[in-house]
């Protein structure tokens, strides 16, 4: 349950904000409540990256897509019609992630053991 009021938190403060500033100014914060959760710091970690991810490319502020539209030359109305699929695979990684926690946690602790 913290865990998607996390992801509902960060995907709509990150919708309005700089992804580096959300970062900066909420991560410390919801790190330390993870903690004192039981959620594992990795976990967590993963978890607020994919957010931060995924709202570069959701509206209002969609920097990414600005960014292509400007890149390709194309209007930010096709670009964005182009994004869905990527928006659709970003919350199905998101989900999976949040629901199945070995998913963002065996590499790491293969490789640290």
């Amino acid at each position: 349950m913290a865990l998607l009021m996390v992801n509902i938190l960060l995907i709509f403060v990150s919708t309005f904000m700089e992804t580096i500033t959300a970062l900066l100014i909420l991560f410390p914060t919801l790190l330390k409540l993870a903690i004192s959760v039981d959620i594992n710091p990795m976990h967590f970690t993963v978890i607020a990256i994919l957010n931060l991810i995924t709202a570069l490319t959701t509206p209002p502020v969609e920097l990414c897509l600005f960014i292509a539209s400007s890149i390709g030359e194309k209007s930010i109305r096709k670009v964005s019609k182009a994004v869905f699929r990527f928006l659709l695979f970003s919350f199905v990684t998101l989900a999976l992630v949040t629901l199945f926690p070995s998913l963002s946690i065996t590499l790491p602790d293969w490789i640290m053991d």
